[in-house]
């Protein structure tokens, strides 16, 4: 079970970027982050807690070790944006746009991406316990060395998804799309796939010639 983020929205205040760049130590809490567009941002080590940020335009914005906890963000782009040792706990992305986001090295607990767009994320080295990707596309994402808990991809698009040094027993992807994988066969034991799946693996992935 993933715990939901324990946000009470009514009576949040609304703020812009600019507050939490100057706030003291770069914390905001109990907050409703107004939509608006920030060029060219960075930030390191900017907390949000118990906070809302609905359609905030971060593409491309430095935020190394960003904490979130307890927050929601809701069609926020952070495509091609520096979120690297980021720490995520008890939030909800909905129709945010992360394509080539590098979440790498962080540390992600009760998250669930929901429609979202990932391509090209970067989850090397990062950490997911209870994490749930509903309705997302992961095309070409790599999880190099990610180590996961309790993960589940509903509906997703894996295609050409990396996963090198990454134990995926008991990876649930039947519910998933895709041609290939970047895999090793031995990491395919105890992945739970479909006998289509099966299929297309024996041929991408273990170079078996599969006749009828």
């Amino acid at each position: 079970m993933i715990a939901a983020p324990r946000v009470v929205e009514d009576g949040l205040e609304a703020r812009r970027w600019a507050d939490l760049v100057n706030a003291e130590d770069h914390l905001l809490r109990d907050v409703k982050m107004v939509p608006e567009v920030v060029p060219n941002g960075s930030l390191t080590h900017a907390t949000l807690e118990n906070s809302v940020a609905d359609h905030l335009g971060l593409a491309g914005v430095d935020l190394p070790r960003l904490e979130a906890t307890d927050a929601i963000l809701r069609g926020c782009d952070l495509a091609n944006a520096d979120l690297s040792s980021a720490s995520l706990l008890r939030a909800q992305f909905s129709g945010c746009r992360l394509t080539g986001t590098v979440l790498a090295g962080g540390y992600l607990a009760d998250v669930t991406f929901t429609d979202c767009q990932l391509e090209m994320v970067n989850l090397a080295d990062t950490t997911l316990k209870n994490v749930r990707f509903e309705r997302c596309r992961l095309v070409a994402s790599d999880w190099s060395e990610a180590k996961l808990k309790a993960v589940t991809l509903a509906d997703c698009d894996l295609d050409r998804a990396a996963f090198p040094g990454v134990r995926l027993r008991g990876l649930d992807l039947r519910d998933c799309r895709f041609k290939t994988l970047e895999v090793e066969p031995t990491q395919l034991r105890g992945v739970i796939v479909t006998p289509q799946q099966a299929a297309s693996l024996a041929v991408r992935v273990l170079g078996l010639d599969v006749r009828a």
